[in-house]
């Protein structure tokens, strides 16, 4: 036999529950005699040893389809009260109204929602605000110098410049060996101008016209940033977000991938990360990688 819905919500957020508290003992349907003699039913029950201290906490479930009000709010402190618990909270699919969450902040009682992106009724879809900041070489230039007889063509673009050695193999052309240096981090991320940097660790030489001569190959790199602001979509996770403060209660989150190339597109760029009125959750952080230059056979 299929539970009802209300039964089903009610056995999420104790698994909820489990999940954020695995030290408690979480009971769905507890029995609980009050003060008042009469046995009184708790949806949750957590219970959990503090050292000296035996913690009683009791949640009640909504399932409606509309906002729990503060008549709800208030047969539940009653509860509360009544089965002397230390704490007392309310979880509600579609929220509450603003007389019952005034009426629940003033009495210390928590408002939460279901947070869960699997497959089911009480389905959420969850995004959260992330900044990604991309480090790129925006300009370099080369400072070459050599002794003796030699000489370059400079009308070329010095970009595809073959970088070879004494015996005349190639090494790789001079974009290749700038990207190299971005990848392995000789050029520093980080913003600004970085001069004087060896373009090669090994001796190197270049082809001119008639002869091929020893080179020294030095070279300057300007970095900058581009930051990108946008809603990061969130595909695995599942808590309780607070209906009273800006706080969300989980243990764990799987981001749904990020595509770099995607984020430029579709996110919003912006000069710094100081002036959104929106504070990023997550700030993440790649720097550019550079496509080889393969030149044309033949």
């Amino acid at each position: 036999m299929t539970s009802p819905d209300w039964k089903k919500f009610e056995e999420l957020a104790a698994a909820i529950q489990r999940d954020l508290a695995p030290e408690a003992k979480v009971t769905e349907n507890a029995k609980l005699v009050g003060k008042s003699g009469t046995p009184r039913q708790i949806d949750i029950l957590v219970e959990q040893d503090a050292g000296q201290f035996d913690l009683r906490i009791v949640v009640d479930c909504k399932d409606h389809k509309k906002p729990v009000d503060v008549k709800d709010v208030e047969a539940f402190l009653g509860l509360v009260e009544d089965v002397g618990a230390h704490k007392g909270a309310m979880v509600a699919a579609n929220g509450f109204t603003d007389t019952a969450k005034a009426r629940a902040s003033d009495a210390g009682l928590d408002l939460f929602r279901l947070v869960d992106t699997a497959n089911h009724k009480w389905r959420s879809y969850v995004s959260i605000p992330a900044v990604l900041r991309d480090f790129q070489v925006s300009a370099y230039s080369f400072s070459i110098s050599w002794k003796g007889y030699g000489a370059l063509d400079v009308r070329k673009d010095l970009r595809y410049l073959p970088i070879v050695r004494r015996d005349g193999s190639l090494i790789d052309y001079a974009c290749n060996l700038v990207a190299a240096r971005w990848e392995d981090e000789t050029i520093p991320v980080v913003l600004g101008e970085h001069r004087n940097i060896p373009l090669v660790s090994e001796p190197t030489f270049l082809q001119g016209p008639d002869v091929l001569f020893e080179a020294t190959i030095r070279l300057n790199a300007h970095v900058r940033e581009v930051i990108f602001f946008g809603q990061l979509p969130i595909v695995d996770v599942r808590g309780f977000k607070s209906e009273l403060e800006d706080v969300t209660h989980i243990r764990s989150l799987t981001t749904a991938p990020l595509n770099p190339e995607k984020v430029s597109r579709e996110w919003q760029q912006v000069a710094s990360i100081d002036q959104l009125a929106v504070k990023p959750v997550i700030r993440l952080t790649v720097k550019t990688v550079y496509p080889r230059y393969e030149p044309e056979a033949g």
